[in-house]
């Protein structure tokens, strides 16, 4: 007689980011959590690889899944994949972040570096 297995949470398939994110667009904030568990990491790691610094890249990150929530119904999953999306937005937030952080010269502009 074979034996049964009994699927539990932790045998099932996890959920597809696309699917998270249609959740998050219903306003489910527990799938908000779960895709900051996925890619939390991930997107921090970019934060920080342009910042160098723990405390904005962690509010870069804030900001990123901040906009993911708000910006869930007009996600075309066609266009993007999920990660690629939250990685090119924490991305390009580190990078404006990188910039507003540069000291300015006296001439009020920003100093250019090795200048």
């Amino acid at each position: 007689m074979a034996k049964m297995v009994r699927w539990t949470r932790k045998h099932e398939r996890p959920m597809p980011n696309a699917e998270l994110i249609r959740r998050m667009a219903r306003g489910d904030r527990d799938a908000l959590i779960e895709l900051q568990q996925r890619l939390g990491n991930t997107v921090y790691a970019v934060a920080y690889g342009i910042l160098i610094a723990p405390d904005e890249a962690a509010r870069v990150v804030s900001e990123t899944f901040d906009e993911a929530w708000s910006t869930a119904a007009s996600f075309d999953q066609l266009c993007h994949k999920v990660d690629n999306w939250l990685i090119t937005r924490a991305r390009d937030r580190a990078r404006e972040r990188a910039a507003s952080l540069r000291p300015r010269n006296s001439g009020g502009k920003r100093a250019r570096p090795g200048a």
